[in-house]
């Protein structure tokens, strides 16, 4: 919020970074000695500590919110402006606005119900 940078989403600190705080909360529950985000979210779903499905929606929401990241910095690259983390939903088709809306929804959830496990 504010600031110069304040146009568009964080795809950064909305979506890659809850994931995987995510991933390292459910490791450390589980006590996981993984270390990537998507082999963490495996292992608490092999555990127990998550579902399968839940674990493959987290690792398809990052993958996807990096995407669209990547791609974004890429045009920035090709055209000489700073890199960051802010892209402009009006910059993404409908189809991309509606699954990064879906990559959030997924996120949003998945934070909620771990507050809810642990009483935050």
């Amino acid at each position: 919020h504010g600031g110069d940078h304040s146009h568009g989403l964080n795809l950064k600190q909305r979506g890659v970074i809850p994931v995987v705080d995510l991933a390292r909360v459910l490791a450390l529950e589980g006590a996981i000695s993984e270390v990537h985000s998507e082999k963490r979210l495996l292992a608490a779903a092999k555990a127990g500590l998550t579902t399968a499905k839940d674990a493959a929606n987290l690792i398809q929401a990052q993958r996807f919110i990096s995407r669209i990241r990547l791609e974004h910095q890429t045009r920035q690259l090709e055209q000489g402006q700073p890199l960051n983390h802010l892209v402009d939903p009006a910059e993404l088709s409908s189809l991309h606005r509606r699954y990064l809306r879906s990559a959030f929804n997924v996120v949003r959830s998945a934070q909620q119900a771990l507050a809810q496990r642990f009483m935050i």
